[in-house]
């Protein structure tokens, strides 16, 4: 019997080359046997980006849809864009940024998990480690939770490279951008928007393993959520109004 299918979407920006080879190698030799990997590049100017997605995309090893490069216009776009050419028949999506580490086991291991769940279930997240550069470069294990419904409204736990049913757009838009993406919310939220969709009709598992077998995010202190707290602040304030209102919870 075949492996269900997992293919991973990957939103590219310029990333430094020396992060997006690592990344993308994390990813195309893991160790589960049916992988897909597709990058929706959002424009990148950075010869260095577009070289290294150019040469993963010749060896046959990802596939890339490259958006125009005149006007970026956000990671819930890039991850639109890399779900427009991914393959019917896949089962599970899992996204991935395209600056961090990943273990050789961690689709492995989470299908381990994923397989016994019931339809019920969409979402499956796990503990991680943070590549923390403040005040110089460390590494920190983060120990999640099990997942609660009312809770979810009121603090994005689920983290962005988490792994969720395909079927789940025979419920609800196939897409990452929401109403007011791009007005004060300021392109921020789109993962979290993601999951409170899904969440709406599903459910989500946590997998609590040892955090050194999934997957290592860099948390750098210009990254753009820290550099627009009040954007990331008010995305997340509407996210979870809407949410609360959905669920008559507010």
């Amino acid at each position: 019997m075949d492996s269900p299918k997992v293919t991973f979407l990957v939103p590219v920006y310029n990333t430094r080359e020396d992060w997006l080879k690592t990344a993308l190698n994390g990813l195309v030799n893991q160790s589960y046997p049916n992988v897909d990997v597709c990058v929706g590049d959002n424009g990148s100017t950075q010869a260095s980006t577009c070289r290294v997605l150019a040469q993963f995309e010749e060896a046959g090893k990802i596939r890339v849809e490259w958006m125009p490069t005149d006007s970026p216009k956000g990671t819930a776009y890039a991850l639109d864009a890399a779900l427009s050419i991914t393959d019917p028949d896949t089962a599970w999506f899992a996204k991935a940024d395209s600056d961090d580490f990943f273990a050789r086991d961690w689709i492995k291991r989470r299908m381990e998990a994923a397989e016994r769940l019931p339809p019920e279930v969409a979402i499956v997240y796990d503990n991680f480690l943070m590549m923390n550069y403040s005040p110089r470069p460390h590494l920190q294990p983060v120990i999640l939770h099990p997942y609660d419904y009312r809770r979810l409204v009121e603090d994005s736990y689920i983290p962005g490279p988490s792994m969720y049913r395909a079927s789940v757009y025979e419920k609800i838009p196939r897409t990452y951008v929401y109403e007011g993406y791009e007005g004060k919310a300021n392109r921020h939220g789109e993962d979290y928007a993601h999951w409170l969709s899904i969440t709406d009709r599903f459910d989500a598992f946590w997998v609590d393993c040892d955090p050194s077998t999934t997957w290592c995010y860099r948390f750098q202190p210009k990254g753009k959520y820290l550099s627009d707290r009040k954007g990331v602040d008010y995305a997340k304030a509407l996210l979870q109004q809407r949410a609360k209102e959905r669920r008559g919870l507010a």
